[in-house]
């Protein structure tokens, strides 16, 4: 008999399975400083500009620092990846991005023949270890002549 106020043991794993998969849904980002580029106050993450390549971007411009963004594929989306990087941008006083890569993952499944191998396999590739959606960028401070 369970005391008053305790969770069930059932329930005690499910809340923590939610708390993970909360946890795990976020898309988190990266940055290393390069360069010589001063170091700027930070800007408003509506003012970062994304381009796809380093010829749309229109004058002078100078890079910050590279940047990197991955989360859970079925909760990071582009936008959230995008977002992430455009966050990261702002507070490094970076006002554009040039995007390199997005890395969609592999969801193909894997199959072995043997029923019992292919269910722990997605089990583990897509619940224990899900595959994540990754973006590499460029941080940059284009100059308003």
């Amino acid at each position: 008999m369970l005391k008053r106020g305790m969770l069930h043991p059932s329930m005690r794993l499910l809340t923590v399975s939610l708390l993970l998969l909360a946890v795990s849904a976020c898309v988190s980002s990266r940055s290393t400083r390069i360069g010589t580029a001063p170091i700027r106050p930070a800007v408003e993450v509506e003012q970062v500009v994304i381009y796809r390549t380093s010829d749309q971007v229109e004058g002078r411009y100078e890079e910050v620092a590279l940047l990197n963004a991955d989360g859970d594929h079925t909760f990071a989306n582009e936008e959230r990846l995008y977002k992430s990087l455009r966050k990261e941008a702002a507070e490094l006083g970076a006002n554009a991005i040039i995007l390199e890569e997005v890395i969609e993952p592999n969801l193909e499944p894997r199959m072995s023949g043997k029923w019992w191998l292919e269910i722990s396999s997605a089990v583990y590739s897509n619940v224990i270890n899900p595959p994540n959606r990754r973006a590499k960028a460029i941080a940059i401070y284009v100059y308003r002549d």
